[in-house]
């Protein structure tokens, strides 16, 4: 799909999101607000271990059911956008196809969706371009990820290594490939939620680019693995994010996403402040790489000066 495609689709997108807004607009408050409730409440239970979380399993009165049904609506239509458009979906794994078990791409077992609110056993994809801002492209598959204020990003392992290139600038290269898989959007759905506007307090809908499936994908079925692309080099990704690595796989990464706001809340002071202890004490005692400064590549000396700030102030023993 040529640019000028991909930014009709996503004009298209943004105007069923619009159509959506509208319908929205006709429930009543009480009722929008038993269904954010209740999208909470299943982030919770997520948040707590329990496994099968679905909304469609609360106790929703029948207007709330109605809410439910209007999402799964635009679920439906924004994937017939994507069919009518012929946009695939990836996978980003680093399983090659020689080693995939069975040759499928299989579910994973009661993984819960991007938003926290729902869990199952999925198979999972994207529709985030492939380009420098796809994070997936950087980081083991299983591994995991979290982000925190805006465009900082730990990953819950380590990949990454840097070398020169040709002309002796610094790139950063992963230990172990990855490959993308371009799927046919057939057998998924994308998840979208309701949440609060950051800045306005108002509902509204998310298209959060990730898709889900309750099949396995038949890699060798050329219906719906249309190519496979082996990816080694991500220097575009650090160029425009700030990238944490957990070296030890000390589960950093979901102790934070953990402690992260929900529904489109905005973190407290308190918050902000355990998150940014978190990452200062983890990186000074060597559990976190920030790839960036030892890339030199978009380094943020404002992130830098935070994190030696903070470890003087832990060994300042009058404080």
């Amino acid at each position: 799909m040529n640019e000028n495609n991909k930014i009709e689709l996503r004009k298209k997108i943004d105007e069923k999101k619009q159509e959506y807004q509208q319908i929205l607009l006709t429930f009543d408050k009480s009722i929008i607000d038993e269904y954010l409730n209740a999208l909470y409440e299943n982030n919770q239970k997520i948040k707590k271990g329990e496994k099968y979380v679905k909304i469609s399993d609360q106790e929703l009165s029948d207007e709330a059911k109605k809410i439910l049904e209007l999402m799964r609506q635009y679920e439906s239509d924004i994937k017939q956008i994507f069919i009518e458009e012929g946009e695939l979906l990836t996978h980003i794994t680093d399983v090659s196809p020689e080693n995939m078990i069975d040759g499928r791409i299989k579910r994973s077992r009661s993984r819960d969706n991007d938003c926290q609110t729902e869990s199952g056993d999925w198979t999972f994809a994207s529709s985030t371009p492939i380009d420098g801002k796809n994070l997936y492209l950087a980081r083991k598959s299983k591994d995991g990820m979290c982000i925190i204020f805006g465009d900082i990003y730990i990953f819950g392992g380590d990949n990454l290594h840097i070398e020169k290139d040709e002309s002796g600038k610094n790139i950063v290269k992963l230990n172990e490939p990855n490959y993308v898989y371009y799927i046919n959007p057939q057998k998924f759905r994308p998840v979208t939620t309701l949440e609060r506007d950051r800045e306005t307090g108002e509902p509204t809908f998310r298209f959060t680019e990730e898709w889900v499936s309750d099949e396995d994908i038949d890699i060798s079925n050329i219906d719906e693995v249309l190519r496979v692309d082996e990816i080694s080099d991500v220097t575009k990704i650090i160029e425009n994010y700030q990238i944490f690595c957990d070296v030890n796989k000390r589960g950093i990464a979901m102790k934070i996403r953990s402690m992260l706001p929900h529904n489109g809340e905005k973190a407290t002071y308190d918050i902000k402040s355990r998150l940014r202890k978190i990452i200062g004490n983890s990186y000074n005692s060597g559990n976190l790489r920030y790839i960036n400064g030892e890339a030199e590549i978009n380094f943020n000396q404002q992130l830098m000066n935070f994190v030696k700030d903070l470890e003087v102030k832990q060994g300042d023993g009058n404080r």
